[in-house]
């Protein structure tokens, strides 16, 4: 019965992309005894939950290729909440990936606060700011996907600028790739940020070490438009990464 337990978990790791639900599940067979039926209502439970934000982020934007949206709350360097008619919304910065603050119980320590604390400090309660929206604009878990605009200021690029994020490019999500890609490039070559402490890790490497598994299925070369395997990670230059998060449709080598 465990055993079909663990395949369940891990049918919903791949589908959700969610750690949380992989490990609690595990956790609550192995550790708590709980039993297969109720295991598995939680595992439900928990894609309904998220399936039924994502509903609601969809409806909210429909029809929108950008928004104006009033902030409520900074909640870490890449992420913040605003305000939708009246529903509050997570908002998770499109193609940039800062340190985490908080992970799992973990936090990244110096930079990750130096990130919040720009956000912070440029996205105050009450302001208003322009959300240009990619290719999806909700993910699975109801939070909106988006470049953010404050007046003619693009606040995605000006955190890789500033050395406080690494470029995070999402397959098929590649529009400003290229440009983060330069900036990126360019703010590691000056040492600004956390490119200055060789300590920090890249946040999406460290994250892969805190959960014990890639978040990603393949990786790809902007350059060579090549598709690799995530054991190749190191040989891609960072500010030329594309993730695949899925294997569907890809395999190493092919192009993209």
């Amino acid at each position: 019965m465990k055993e079909k337990l663990i395949k369940s978990a891990l049918k919903s790791y791949v589908r959700t992309h969610s750690v949380r639900v992989c490990r609690w599940t595990l956790m609550s067979a192995f550790l708590f005894n709980v039993p297969v039926a109720q295991a598995r209502f939680s595992i439900m439970n928990k894609l309904s939950d998220d399936l039924g934000k994502r509903e609601l982020c969809e409806q909210a934007l429909s029809g929108f290729q950008e928004k104006n949206v009033q902030i409520s709350r900074t909640r870490d360097g890449d992420t913040f909440d605003v305000q939708i008619n009246g529903k509050s919304f997570g908002v998770r910065m499109l193609s940039v990936d800062t340190p985490e603050s908080f992970y799992e119980g973990h936090s990244q320590g110096e930079w990750a606060t130096e990130a919040k604390t720009y956000l912070k400090k440029v996205l105050k309660p009450k302001e208003t700011v322009t959300l240009q929206f990619g290719r999806d604009k909700c993910d699975f878990y109801g939070r909106i996907l988006a470049y953010v605009k404050k007046g003619p200021q693009d606040l995605n690029a000006e955190l890789l600028r500033r050395g406080l994020a690494v470029n995070y490019c999402v397959y098929p999500e590649m529009d400003r790739c290229l440009k983060y890609g330069k900036i990126v490039h360019e703010a590691k070559e000056a040492g600004r940020g956390l490119w200055s402490d060789s300590t920090t890790a890249i946040p999406y490497e460290w994250r892969a070490d805190v959960r014990g598994t890639d978040g990603a299925a393949f990786v790809g070369d902007i350059d060579s438009r090549e598709v690799r395997s995530m054991r190749d990670l190191e040989d891609v230059d960072v500010e030329k990464r594309v993730f695949f998060l899925t294997r569907r449709n890809f395999f190493v080598g092919k192009k993209f």
